[in-house]
Parts: C-alpha cells; sequence; structure tokens
C-alpha cells in the first residue's frame, strides 16, 4: 500500500515537472526577464511573435524534447511565406 502511494506521488512529480519545463512555461519566464532590457514596444512585438508562430505547435513541448529540427521546421515556415523579419526575432 505505502510503495503504491509512493510511486504515485513519483509519478505527479514527474508530471509536474514535464508541465514546468514546458516551451510556454519556460518562454514565459525568459520573457519576464528580457522585457526588462528592452522597450516594452519590442518586448510586446517579441512576445506576440512568439504566441503567433512557435506556441500553437511547440508550446506544450517539455523543453528537453525540443529538437533543433522541430524548431527550424517551424521557423522555415515562417521564411517560406517571406516573413523573414519575424524569423529573425524569434531565432535570437
Amino acid at each position: 500500500m505505502a510503495k503504491e502511494k509512493i510511486k504515485k506521488q513519483e509519478e505527479a512529480l514527474e508530471q509536474y515537472k514535464a508541465h514546468a519545463s514546458t516551451l510556454i512555461n519556460v518562454a514565459s519566464d525568459w520573457f519576464k526577464v528580457k522585457q526588462t532590457q528592452i522597450s516594452s514596444d519590442y518586448a510586446n512585438d517579441i512576445w506576440r511573435s512568439i504566441n503567433l508562430h512557435i506556441m500553437p505547435r511547440l508550446g506544450e513541448y517539455p523543453v528537453s524534447k525540443l529538437t533543433a529540427p522541430l524548431v527550424i521546421s517551424e521557423l522555415s515556415k515562417l521564411a517560406d511565406k517571406g516573413n523573414l523579419e519575424t524569423v529573425r526575432r524569434l531565432a535570437q
């Protein structure tokens, strides 16, 4: 009985860790720091671009599961549409 309870607690902790390290959560923490270093207009522009172009497909991925080819694929879709300034902004 105690072993089952411990196992359930460990599983719950792993789920919490996985959720806490999703791209959306890590990016939110990064943005809190970044926005203090740039103008508010530029900060809003960056965050809007991230939310429009990256988060719909990658936001729930754990950061540990993101790969360069996966991210490059998303950025390439924007580049193919001619949104090179957006790609530059997102790739910083």
